[in-house]
């Protein structure tokens, strides 16, 4: 399962994500799940199929012009190329089903940020919801509570991305309660929009599985 975490600043929107993804085949593969829009601009992450997010910011950074447009027109796009996005991602189960974490820079708001899916499993699907300054997906009772007692009383602008970031996800890991949900790993991918600059890197890997 996708972890993609959201830390909105009042400066600019730092988005990170783990990096285990599955072929239609069951391999286990690794690869970056954040991508760039720099003409919007935004980062567009996905929770799903493998290759979804690489599609959705291939197919809405050719259809949208800004980040505010992205923003009031993204289901109605998403919902209009549905049946080319299944097509493509044949092999995948439940190849329409995704959560698309969105953030950028906002004309009208400046950072922003927001999540849509289309399914209904953790609220109504196809609309944009706004979770706040801080966004962790997948989150159970035991990850709040976690990061809640670890992180009372310091405001947004206090984290650091890079060690509070890395932290929280390593919280995640550790209240991993998802069913037979694959523990989220390979490294982290932290891509950073701050102005007009889109910025990304490696903050850390996770070693590899001893061979059997």
């Amino acid at each position: 399962m996708t972890v993609i975490n959201v830390i909105r600043q009042s400066t600019g929107v730092h988005t990170l994500s783990d990096a285990i993804a599955y072929a239609p085949d069951g391999r286990e593969l690794q690869g970056p799940k954040l991508f760039a829009l720099p003409h919007l601009p935004a980062i567009i992450g996905v929770r799903g199929p493998m290759l979804a997010a690489p599609l959705l910011a291939e197919m809405l950074g050719r259809v949208v012009g800004s980040y505010d447009e992205l923003r009031s027109s993204i289901a109605e796009v998403v919902q209009t190329y549905m049946p080319q996005i299944v097509r493509m991602l044949q092999g995948n189960q439940e190849p329409e089903t995704f959560d698309i974490v969105v953030g950028g820079i906002s004309r009208f708001a400046g950072p922003d940020s927001f999540v849509m899916s289309t399914h209904d499993r953790y609220g109504k699907a196809w609309i944009i919801q706004d979770h706040g300054d801080l966004v962790l997906s997948p989150l159970n009772d035991e990850i709040e509570q976690a990061i809640t007692s670890e992180f009372r009383g310091r405001g947004i602008d206090d984290l650091d991305p890079v060690v509070d970031g890395v932290r929280m996800i390593e919280i995640q890991r550790e209240n991993w309660s998802f069913g037979d949900a694959t523990l989220p790993g390979g490294f982290i991918q932290l891509m950073s929009i701050t102005g007009g600059s889109i910025t990304t890197r490696i903050v850390h890997r996770w070693p590899a599985p001893a061979a059997p």
